[in-house]
């Protein structure tokens, strides 16, 4: 029983490399970063450029609410109603660039405009930059002022967006109360709006809801992984999860049963992990696409193996 509880360890072991492999290849398409390697360093806010926007992305912020709650009663069978905690989700973390609910800040383009800056809907999304950073901080400090169980509220009712405006921009906080200070002529425009291509976008868009799915934690790269399974498999071939003999195991698909030996259960582990590794690595130089199903078949490989050790596990007991 010791070597099948250090047998059933190994096989989990390796399944959690397997699926971190999967994460990572899928990670390794252009323009997604490297697993292992640090992220792309954020972009800093102008702070002193939020009083001349904090108005306007006010006004933004409850333009993507409202179309947020369109977009969620659309998808809702007759009959059926918004789910008000939905709604205050995504007002939560409408101003996060880094979450789904609030990639609409990167489609934003500061304009100056004279004495003015204004804020435009290229309905692009970009990298988010120094100006994204800036709108992102000036919706954080709008929505610090705001009672979301209230904004929440209207939104479910369906009140019109201007109400809303008023509500959210006037009476909640101050954002369109106070008249932004005219910009100094001697400012420095931002940099460019530079929209992403179709791919790019797609790829963020995916590494945002992998990070909000919990899959955002460390990455490794596939050589790190490769070493960690040879590692295993020389684990295996000095005898280190065979302490203790094991003869004959029922196979339970054969009449009259085979013998499986310790190392050879290694081994399969080890091929498992690797054929799984082998099928997400070729998926992604096909296409994203591809790679995503790649990833499913991948686990679910690595699920029916598992299964199976547990059956002649249980059957060894008997």
């Amino acid at each position: 029983m010791a070597t099948l509880q250090r047998h059933s360890t190994l096989l989990l072991l390796a399944c959690s490399m397997a699926l971190q492999l999967s994460i990572s290849a899928v990670a390794m398409m252009p323009g997604m970063g490297m697993g292992g390697m640090p992220e792309e360093p954020k972009a800093a806010a102008v702070v002193s450029d939020v009083k001349y926007i904090k108005c306007s992305v006010c006004e933004a912020l409850v333009k993507q609410a409202t179309r947020k709650v369109k977009a969620l009663r659309k998808e809702l069978k007759p009959g059926q109603q918004v789910d008000e905690s939905a709604i205050i989700e995504n007002l939560e973390l409408a101003c996060n660039t880094a979450k789904p609910d609030g990639q609409w800040i990167t489609h934003y383009d500061m304009v100056e405009d004279g004495d003015k800056i204004k804020l435009v809907d290229t309905q692009q999304p970009s990298k988010c930059n120094t100006e994204c950073a800036t709108i992102a901080r000036a919706c954080s400090q709008v929505a610090d002022s705001l009672d979301l169980s209230d904004l929440s509220e209207a939104l479910y009712s369906g009140k019109s967006r201007s109400a809303i405006t008023q509500l959210a921009c006037y009476q909640m906080s101050n954002a369109c109360r106070v008249k932004p200070p005219p910009v100094p002529k001697d400012r420095a425009p931002g940099p460019a709006h530079t929209p992403m291509s179709a791919g790019e976008a797609e790829r963020e868009q995916m590494m945002a809801r992998m990070k909000a799915a919990g899959m955002g934690g460390q990455m490794y790269n596939r050589e790190d992984l490769m070493q960690q399974m040879q590692g295993l498999q020389q684990q295996a071939d000095d005898g280190e999860f065979a302490e203790v003999p094991m003869t004959e195991v029922p196979s339970g698909g054969s009449a009259g049963g085979r013998s499986e030996a310790p190392g050879s259960v290694a081994d399969a582990v080890v091929e498992s992990v690797v054929k799984a590794g082998e099928v997400v690595s070729d998926a992604v130089a096909q296409a994203k696409g591809a790679a995503i199903a790649a990833v499913g078949k991948a686990g679910s490989f690595l699920q029916d193996r598992l299964k199976s050790f547990s059956a002649m596990g249980q059957e060894a007991e008997l």
